[in-house]
């Protein structure tokens, strides 16, 4: 059985057994994990709803997230599994979707640290590849519950923006020592850690960066993953207050709530430099870190590195028609172009294209019916 066969086949039999554990399954079936798209990197999963850390530069205010409550999102491990093998974009196992936690709430928050555990311990039965992010600590006494309930090759970032004035950008925040302690920790364990630099805030972040990556080095980390920088009316307020300057940095200023990216490629390539010097191993996205730290690669992986695209998993021409005839269509045919896969089908619809993207790990573009369709 090849990639994508397997993990169609695999997602077939993790809803069998999740219907037959769930109670409600309607609550699983109304629930948003269950029918939006995922990212080109993957479904992101969210262990709570809000975040009261008040971290100038974050985001989640302007889409509409609370900022002055945490509470846990309601589903259970086992519900909030069945939504995911419910979602028609979404495959399990190995060769299925990557999947992210803490995009929008901070996983190790101590009102969602259970919640969080919990739904660690249900990605590891689906068995996907997962990654996630923290900035809190939690106590070590729980150490032990977090490597055991999680898969075993887990990505973890953790994330960092500023050492001297980190207090000023993240109020409530531990300190960046502490969090480097936990990562060595989680490291020593045998997940896969990062130093995440996000965002990278001009003016700040590249000053201290150097100073930064050392001090991350001398807790043995030695992956760093390069972020960027959002900005809203409201985040760019709070940066000016700072004495954050973005000018010439900025396409257009954002209108409202609306999100725009910093340039910070320039800021990017130093720190990746200083990086290299220091013998760290540099990752431009969260998705090429989630790869590498389960011992392959992707398009992201391949688009930084050339070279990269030789380890990509084989595409089988009889796995791809099978697994297009298991997802409803027929194969016309397909073309491969690193790390573009083109496919040509009948009878497909469109959430066919993003089992097919994770299962070979390359960017796909689904043409079917006279439609193309395109996954970012």
């Amino acid at each position: 059985m090849g990639r994508l066969t397997k993990a169609i086949e695999m997602k077939r039999k993790k809803l069998e057994e999740l219907k037959e554990i769930v109670e409600d399954v309607r609550k699983a079936e109304e629930d948003w994990h269950a029918r939006r798209e995922p990212r080109d990197c993957g479904i992101t999963v969210h262990p709570g709803i809000g975040c009261d850390l008040g971290c100038v530069y974050c985001y989640i205010a302007d889409m509409g997230f609370p900022t002055d409550k945490v509470e846990p999102y309601p589903l259970s491990g086992p519900e909030l599994a069945l939504a995911l093998m419910l979602n028609p974009n979404v495959a399990p196992g190995p060769t299925g979707t990557y999947v992210a936690v803490g995009s929008v709430t901070e996983p190790f928050h101590p009102l969602l640290l259970d919640k969080t555990f919990e739904y660690l311990k249900w990605l590891k039965y689906l068995g996907n590849y997962t990654q996630m992010s923290f900035k809190m600590v939690f106590p070590e006494r729980r150490l032990n519950e977090f490597l055991e309930s999680s898969e075993r090759r887990l990505s973890v970032l953790v994330s960092v923006s500023s050492l001297r004035r980190a207090r000023e950008l993240e109020p409530r925040l531990p300190p960046v020592e502490k969090r480097f302690e936990l990562a060595k920790k989680i490291k020593d364990g045998g997940k896969g850690v990062a130093v995440f630099i996000r965002p990278i805030i001009p003016g700040i972040t590249d000053k201290e960066s150097k100073e930064l990556l050392e001090l991350a080095s001398s807790y043995g980390l030695e992956d760093v993953v390069l972020g960027g920088l959002r900005v809203t009316q409201r985040i760019m307020k709070n940066l000016r207050s700072l004495g954050v300057s973005l000018e010439g940095r900025l396409r257009r200023l954002p209108r409202g709530r609306e999100q725009v990216y910093v340039y910070t490629r320039d800021l990017r390539d130093k720190i990746a430099r200083e990086a290299e010097s220091l013998g760290m191993r540099v990752l431009y996205t969260a998705c090429d870190a989630n790869a590498r730290h389960h011992g392959e690669v992707c398009w992201d992986s391949c688009i930084f590195e050339r070279e990269l695209c030789e380890r990509l998993p084989p595409v089988d021409p009889r796995d791809l028609r099978e697994g297009v005839e298991m997802l409803g269509g027929k194969l016309v045919s397909f073309e491969l172009k690193e790390p573009v896969l083109k496919v040509e089908a009948e009878g497909l619809k469109k959430n066919a294209g993003w089992i097919i993207q994770m299962a070979y790990r390359r960017q796909v573009i689904l043409k079917v019916g006279g439609r193309t369709f395109y996954y970012k």
